[in-house]
This record gives C-alpha cells, sequence and structure tokens, in this order.
C-alpha cells in the first residue's frame, strides 16, 4: 500500500472494495482513460491513469451531456466492470477509434464519483483540463433529421466572409460592416437558420459545466452525428449573428449569449471591431449570472462550475468544493470572500429574489442566489460608473458586523419611496398591453419629474434599460414610431409597425420578469419582481445604480431586494445620437451621472443590509 494512504484521514479509496479506483496522489494530478480500439457493438473497455497535469500525453476531454443518472450500461476498466450512462455509452461509441485507442478524459469515469474529497479537489482542476487538452470534444448526439449538415455549410459560409472582413476592417471598435439591404434579406430568408436554431436548443447548451469545457478549450470540435464543426467557427458565426444580424428572431436562450461574450473576451482582436467602445470584459460576477439559467445537478456548482473563470485566480484559489455544505452556504462563503478581497459592492447587483425568499430571514438578503433566475443584470454587463461620495473614500467604508458576516453595513442615502407598482412584464406582451399601461400611467394624478413632451420617450427608455440592438439608425426609426405610437394611439403604416415591432421585441427581452414602478417623488423605474409599494429606494455609496430596500422594523436595517433602473432628471442625448437633434434627447440615470439626491438636500447615513 503506498504511504501516503497512510496520512489520509477520509476513508480509503473504492479499489479497496473492488472497484477500479486508485488513489490520486495529490491535488495537481488527474486520473485519464485510455479507450480501446473497437467498433459497432463491441464492448467498451479501457484502462485507467494517473498523471500530473502539467505532464499528460496528447489527450482529448469529453464534453457531454449526462442526461439520466440511470447506469445500465457496462465498460470494462482494468478488467472490472464500471457501470455508466446511457448517454455516456453513446458518446464513448462515437468517439472510439476502430484500429487505434484513443486517450480521453471523462468526468464521470475519470473522477470516483463516489469519493466525495476526490471529487471536490478534481472540480477544482476541471478548468485547468479542459484548458490543457489537446482537443475537446463536444459531443451533441445523434444527428436526427439531418440539420447538422445544413448548419454545417451556413457556418462554413458566414465564417469565410467573416474572415475575410476581417482582413479589411483592422483592429477598431465596432468596424465590422453592416450588410446592405438585399444583402440582409437574402440572409434572412435562408431556410438553413432553423437548422442553427435546432443547434442552439441542444439540450448539450443548458448544461452549466459545459460553459468552461467549451469556453475555457483551446481546440474543441463539435460532433453532431457524423458531422464536425470547429467551435471556433460556430461561435465566431453566432457572435456575428447576435450584433450584425439582430433581426433574426430566432428561439435564442439568453444564456447563449454567455458564449459569445467569452468569445469576445478570449479573441479581442478579432471581437473589438463587432462590438462598441468600452465593454468590459467579463468577470467572474457576469459569468456567474449569465449561467442562473443553466442545468445543473447540484446548486453548489454554481460557484465550483465557474471559478475557472475568475480573471485573478489568486481571488479564490482557496476555496475547495465542499459537497458536504448547503448551496447557500456555498453562495455566501463565496459573497463573504468576494467583498473581503475585492472592497467590490458591485456584487450587490447581482441580487435577486422571490417574493417567499425576499422574506426569508435564515440567509442575508444581500448574498446573490445564484439559484434563482429572472433577467441578466445590467450595471454588470457595461462599464457604469461607481457611485461616489462627498468624502472620496466613504464608499470602501463598510464592514461585516457581525461575527458570522450575516450583517453588511454601508453607506447610502434613501432618496424615495415606492409609491405604484405594476404588474411583472412577461416577454409575450404585446405592445398594446404596452401601450394600456403607458394610458394608465400618463392619465394618473401621481407627479412625476419629468418634462411632459419626453415622457414617452423615457418610459420606454425605463422599460429597454436604455440599451441598444442592432443598427443605431434603424433603432432610431423604430423608437420613435414607438413613442408615436404611445403617444397618439396612432394606427402605424406597414414600416412603423415593423420598425416599432423590432425595438419592442428587444425592449421586452430585457423588461421580462420585471415591473414598472413611480416612485413617490415621480421617478419612474424598472425593478426587481419582489417589489412592492412602499419599498425604499436608496443609492449605495460604491455601487453602480439605485437599489429597493425592504423595511424590517429595526431603524436603518434593511433587506435587499436589488437594483433598479431608474432615469433621473438631468436630460442628455441619446448614446445613439450622431446629430443632437430633438428626438435623441433622453434622460441620464440615476447615479454618478445624476445626482437629483443632491438637490433635495439629502445626508448619507449608515445603512445595514441583512
Amino acid at each position: 500500500m503506498p504511504p501516503f494512504w497512510k496520512k489520509r484521514s477520509n476513508p480509503p479509496p473504492t479499489d479497496l472494495a473492488g472497484g477500479p479506483y486508485h488513489t490520486i496522489p495529490d491535488n495537481k494530478s488527474i486520473r485519464y482513460m485510455v479507450l480501446e480500439a473497437g467498433k459497432d457493438d463491441e464492448p467498451l473497455v479501457c484502462s485507467l491513469h494517473v498523471s500530473r497535469l502539467r505532464k499528460m500525453p496528447y489527450f482529448e476531454a469529453i464534453s457531454y451531456v449526462w442526461g439520466s443518472d440511470d447506469q445500465n450500461h457496462d465498460i470494462l476498466c482494468d478488467g472490472k466492470i464500471v457501470k455508466i450512462t446511457t448517454n455516456l455509452q453513446q458518446v464513448l461509441r462515437r468517439v472510439r477509434l476502430a484500429t487505434a485507442s484513443r486517450t480521453l478524459w471523462a468526468d464521470s469515469i475519470c473522477i470516483n464519483q463516489d469519493d466525495g474529497v476526490e471529487k471536490g479537489e478534481q472540480v477544482r482542476l476541471m478548468g485547468a483540463i479542459f484548458s490543457k487538452a489537446d482537443r475537446v470534444l463536444v459531443c451533441f448526439g445523434e444527428n436526427e433529421d439531418g440539420p447538422a449538415e445544413r448548419v454545417a455549410s451556413l457556418i462554413s459560409e458566414l465564417n469565410d466572409m467573416i474572415l475575410e472582413e476581417f482582413t479589411f476592417v483592422g483592429e477598431a471598435w465596432n468596424a465590422f460592416p453592416w450588410l446592405d439591404l438585399p444583402a440582409k434579406e437574402r440572409l434572412l430568408l435562408d431556410e438553413r437558420w432553423k437548422s442553427f436554431e435546432a443547434l442552439l436548443q441542444n439540450p448539450w447548451f443548458s448544461r452549466g459545466w459545459v460553459v468552461q469545457e467549451a469556453g475555457l478549450s483551446n481546440n474543441a470540435v463539435i460532433f453532431w452525428g457524423k458531422v464536425e464543426i470547429k467551435w471556433i467557427c460556430f461561435i465566431r458565426t453566432l457572435t456575428w449573428m447576435l450584433r450584425r444580424l439582430p433581426e433574426l428572431t430566432l428561439n435564442l436562450p439568453r444564456r447563449i449569449r454567455l458564449y459569445a461574450q467569452l468569445y469576445k473576451d478570449r479573441t479581442p482582436r478579432e471581437s473589438i471591431t463587432l462590438y462598441e467602445q468600452g465593454r468590459p470584459k467579463f468577470e467572474i460576477l457576469q459569468v456567474l449570472d449569465h449561467a442562473r439559467g443553466l442545468q445543473l445537478k447540484l446548486d453548489s456548482d454554481r460557484v465550483y462550475g465557474f471559478l475557472a473563470f475568475a480573471e485573478d485566480a489568486k481571488l479564490f484559489h482557496d476555496i475547495r468544493p465542499n459537497y458536504s455544505l448547503p448551496a447557500l452556504a456555498v453562495y455566501a462563503d463565496f459573497a463573504r470572500r468576494y467583498l473581503r478581497k475585492t472592497l467590490d459592492l458591485s456584487i450587490l447587483h447581482f441580487v435577486q429574489h422571490t417574493n417567499v425568499t425576499i422574506a426569508e430571514t435564515n440567509v442575508p438578503s444581500w448574498i446573490p442566489r445564484w439559484n434563482i433566475y429572472h433577467f441578466i443584470t445590467i450595471p454588470g454587463e457595461f462599464s457604469r460608473n461607481k457611485i461616489t461620495s462627498s468624502s472620496w473614500n466613504s464608499w470602501q467604508k463598510f464592514s461585516l458586523l457581525t461575527e458570522n458576516g450575516d450583517t453588511l453595513n454601508v453607506r447610502g442615502i434613501v432618496f424615495d419611496y415606492v409609491h405604484f407598482t405594476f404588474g411583472v412584464f412577461s416577454y409575450e406582451a404585446s405592445m398594446d398591453e404596452i401601450g394600456r399601461l403607458w394610458r394608465t400611467i400618463s392619465r394618473s394624478k401621481a407627479v412625476t419629474v419629468y418634462p411632459q413632451r419626453y415622457r414617452e420617450t423615457i418610459f420606454l427608455q425605463t422599460l429597454g434599460l436604455d440599451l441598444v440592438a442592432g443598427d443605431h439608425s434603424r433603432w432610431k426609426q423604430g423608437l420613435l414610431a414607438y413613442i408615436r405610437f404611445l403617444k397618439l394611439g396612432a394606427t402605424l403604416s406597414e414600416q412603423e409597425k415593423q420598425n416599432a415591432s423590432f425595438n419592442h421585441h428587444w425592449i421586452m427581452l430585457d423588461a421580462a420578469n420585471r415591473r414598472f414602478i413611480v416612485t413617490n417623488r415621480g421617478y419612474y423605474g424598472l425593478a426587481p419582481l419582489a417589489t412592492q409599494d412602499d419599498d425604499v429606494c436608496c443609492i449605495i455609496i460604491g455601487a453602480k445604480s439605485p437599489f429597493i430596500l425592504r423595511r424590517t422594523g429595526k431603524e436603518r436595517y434593511y433587506r435587499v431586494v436589488g437594483d433598479v433602473y431608474m432615469p433621473g432628471k438631468e436630460l442628455g442625448y441619446n448614446s445613439f445620437s450622431a446629430t443632437q437633434e430633438e428626438d435623441d434627447v433622453c434622460a441620464y440615470e440615476l447615479g454618478e451621472d445624476s445626482k437629483d439626491w443632491v438637490e433635495y438636500g439629502l445626508k448619507e447615513q449608515d445603512i445595514h443590509l441583512c
């Protein structure tokens, strides 16, 4: 028996009970498999080996959908039968070579799933494993009804076009040209987009772990039936589609955008041409946020499964996955570590609650629950400035007050209260429904801080979080048509309907699962789902936008409902305005660029978030 086993306090590994697993000697080594040659229905046979990760031979890591937990198939590992799932059996048969062995890494075989200590250590290495792999085999399963061939041809053609254009545009922000109208119309009518949509609906994209498996790889290939598609070609095409063909309204899960963002961050020389200047790199909080809608068997993996994306690995190098802890304890530990090590209150913007969880007192309300998914957090996506104080460094003066770190003390200004809340928006809400909501608001006798002539504009700005989709001139045309519809209840021409409908589609993507509010002072806001009448509107020094807080009955102690988008009184021009015309007026968001609370003479105070 190797001497290092004697030093372990955990139970002995399973090979002592007849299984194939020998203990991995340290936290820098991994187990890999050599899959023996075979074809068709011949039995699956492999051998298991251990190596330091940095000394691994050429190997390929498998990314696939686990599927059912039922292990009703066999693979012979070092002469011992190991039970595997149907999906893994199909994947191994697909990648097995007929005349040569193949060195592979597959998590459910190469990690002893019955050894919690080993599992925790190996999970920490998974990002490094997929980064180190010579190839990552992204296995989509069978090519039913044959969409894979059509997708491959579409991706090949568009990828060639994109690469050719890259040679002309150089490395300048947002320099990639838009399609002319005839080319755009031809491409929008291409039937192969239906097959592309089928690809994006593949169950593989719903898994959480695959984000790092493909996102951190240096050479990944999609296996769909017998068709192979290079991952970089697919993700380049997807990003181009999202940035230059927004009129293509596929049934596209929001989580897909995470892959485009990771492509942007990993290939800046290419992607810079498709994005406006100032779009920041994704940090760990944005990755966790975009991954909320993904499927993971264990909610604790909503943190553990994405730590490899931390830009500064030193921040979280001491986190050891501990699957004996409940998920909420994992979230709390992550949040406290983040605050202590970064002194960054941005984490508060990622708080989301249901009507049930906001009332629960066993977990601090300011700790993001990564297993709740209503919407994508906006301040995390764009370069908004942190709100500063009259005392320049007071935003750093927060502390975890209690021994267990449950109460967060910050500096802030309570500047308003929620007067009206309206129903939670659905993505399917029609323009007519939005029109009825606007008529209800505009006919009410509630005060408002906004000039009469711009209220419809600021209303739509609030619903859409002041974001722009697609070509700026096209967006402006749609916005003007939408404003005309709200102001006059007018019957729009077919072209105006088309323009306004384009804006409506993108506005509702951002408004979905939020609710519109009007405050006592007359501000409009797009607030979290759990917001109620009489909730508190608060500026937190060091954050990027206002927050909705819930009073607890104890003076200056609040629960965090979530952040809120709220235009201020100061007017300016839309980000897409080139001419600064009357039609381009908008309101600056309450925050560092619009400090209305100063005008009200309100003072900073200690605020205790619990």
